[in-house]
């Protein structure tokens, strides 16, 4: 269990690990992102994964779409609020594509390489 700010109410929501595969470069980028910004890879991937969800199904096919094919080269895992892996299971369902394929699509648009 996790207590979550959500605008400025504080709540109780239990979180899970999920575990996803990406590419060196990008965990590179995610690792030094980390240092520059004094904060965790894990919030980080939060942030990426809450931006990519604002966006539509259409918009998310698309991002996806134009991210590059993963070699694979590192398996990070992070925790994530039930409700978040929930929304991110959603739209994986809506533009057939994997849960493991929008994390990474996350991080990419992120760092704007998408």
């Amino acid at each position: 269990m996790v207590t979550v700010i959500i605008g400025g109410k504080m709540s109780e929501e239990s979180i899970k690990l999920v575990t996803f595969r990406c590419e060196d470069s990008l965990f590179l980028k995610l690792e030094e992102e980390a240092k520059k910004a004094n904060t965790t890879k894990t919030a980080i991937i939060r942030e990426a994964v809450t931006r990519l969800l604002q966006h539509s199904a259409d918009e998310i096919r698309e991002l996806s779409r134009r991210n590059p094919a993963c070699s694979a080269d590192y398996t990070v895992s992070v925790m994530l609020p039930e409700s978040l892996i929930a929304q991110l299971d959603a739209i994986a369902r809506k533009v057939r594509t994997s849960k493991n394929e929008l994390m990474r699509t996350a991080l990419a648009s992120y760092f704007r390489l998408v």
